[in-house]
Order: C-alpha cells, then sequence, then structure tokens
C-alpha cells in the first residue's frame, strides 16, 4: 500500500543541538547572514535536506570560540571540538533556530556567518554546558554536501491536524482511514487492523510514553503492516 511510503524512513541521528529546541519555529524572525564564500548551484538547501557542515562558534562578547569542527584551524584543550562534519536534518528541530533560518539556500562549498540573538541560539542562561553558552552567538558555517534527508518532515505536519506539535491516537487513526479511503482500498482493511496500526505506530514512535508523539519524537521508522 502506498501508505508505507510515508513512513519507511531511517530515524536521523542524535542531534549535537536537540533536546532543547523542540516547540513552534521562529522562521517568521530574521538573522543576520553575512556570506563569506559565495557558490553557485542547481539545488540549494531546503527543508528535509540531510546537511553535513564545518563550523566555528563564538561568543559575541570577547568573541572567544566555544565549539568548532575545524580542527586543523583551532587546538585547544578548553574548546569543545567535533573532529568531523556535523550531520544534521534541517527543519526538524534539531538544530537551534538560528541555524534553521540561516542555513537555508545554500550550496555545498559555500560559507556563511550566522549573527544569532539569544532567543534564536541557546537562550540568555545557556544550554547549562561549554557548547550552549548564554547570550548572543556568531557561527561561521561551511556546507560541505547537502542530500535529501531519510525522512520528509511534511509527513508530521500532514498528521498533526490541530498543528499543536504532538499526534494523538485519534489523528493517526484519522489519517491512517483516510488514506485508505483515497487508495480505494478501505473495504480491504478491516477495522481491528486499522486499529493494531495506530497502536504500532504508538508503541515504536511514543518514547515518553506519554500517549502522544512529538515531532522530536517522531522517526517514521518502517510500519511494514502498512
Amino acid at each position: 500500500m502506498k501508505i508505507a511510503s510515508f513512513f519507511l524512513f531511517s530515524s536521523s541521528t542524535a542531534s549535537l543541538f536537540g533536546g532543547w529546541f523542540g516547540g513552534k519555529k521562529k522562521d517568521a524572525k530574521v538573522i543576520q547572514t553575512d556570506i563569506l564564500r559565495e557558490k553557485e548551484c542547481k539545488r540549494k538547501t531546503k527543508n528535509g535536506d540531510q546537511l553535513f557542515v564545518h563550523f566555528w562558534g563564538m561568543k559575541t562578547i570577547g568573541g572567544d570560540v566555544f565549539h568548532t569542527t575545524w580542527t586543523d584551524r583551532f587546538k585547544d584543550d578548553k574548546i569543545s571540538v567535533y573532529n568531523k562534519p556535523y550531520r544534521f536534518q534541517l527543519g526538524l528541530g534539531e538544530v537551534i533556530d538560528g541555524w534553521e533560518i540561516g542555513l537555508k539556500n545554500m550550496c555545498p562549498g559555500e560559507k556563511r556567518r550566522l549573527f544569532i540573538p539569544a532567543d534564536l541560539a541557546y537562550g540568555e542562561k545557556g544550554g547549562g554546558t561549554p557548547e550552549m553558552p548564554a547570550g548572543d552567538v556568531i557561527y561561521d558555517v561551511e556546507l560541505v554536501h547537502a542530500e535529501q534527508g531519510p525522512r520528509h518532515p511534511e509527513v508530521f505536519d500532514l498528521m498533526d491536524l490541530d498543528k499543536n506539535g504532538y499526534l494523538t491516537h485519534k489523528e493517526i487513526s484519522k489519517f491512517i482511514h483516510n488514506e485508505l479511503k483515497n487508495q480505494g482500498e478501505l473495504n480491504q482493511v478491516p477495522h481491528h487492523e486499522e486499529l493494531a496500526m495506530v497502536k504500532d505506530i504508538l508503541s515504536q514512535e511514543d518514547k515518553d510514553r506519554d500517549g502522544r508523539i512529538s515531532r522530536l519524537e517522531f522517526s517514521g521508522e518502517a510500519h511494514r503492516e502498512f
């Protein structure tokens, strides 16, 4: 059945910045972006893409570097170093909002400097670790590679009927029912099998067992019974 295509996507890797930045997006806000190296390409980054980037994070006050992947450029035992390009999926809330806004429409090889206010970074109090400082921050980010991501962020939005950032039993059930109806297969699937599908999705995706699936919990992994 075609419904399977909505769920046959692998889970994203654990995010370096994840867990702190769920909830409503702030795409309506604008951050200052300077282009340090411009590139041209046919396909620019968009939500749902998996990005591989090198970055250099600096505090706005004092200019101290607090996190980087450029190990050949900066060596200091006090600085957190991630010694390879960092990978994440754009548009899923895996990184700070400043990155979500500032890294769209990029080409491989392009390099940007993002001036990110505290409310689009780690807040006025910070995230509690050296990699998540308080206040405004600056990131130099170079896009190494971009490709279509392993899952589609639009799927969650299609299922989240009340747009509150969570999927309930009722919403999942209605989505499956409508898809079966649209595909002309509603009469081929007994009602108890529909309910079993919903139960299976909740059991696999509801990580904190609160009876609903958050955007960050949603993985879209294979539910092959579809």
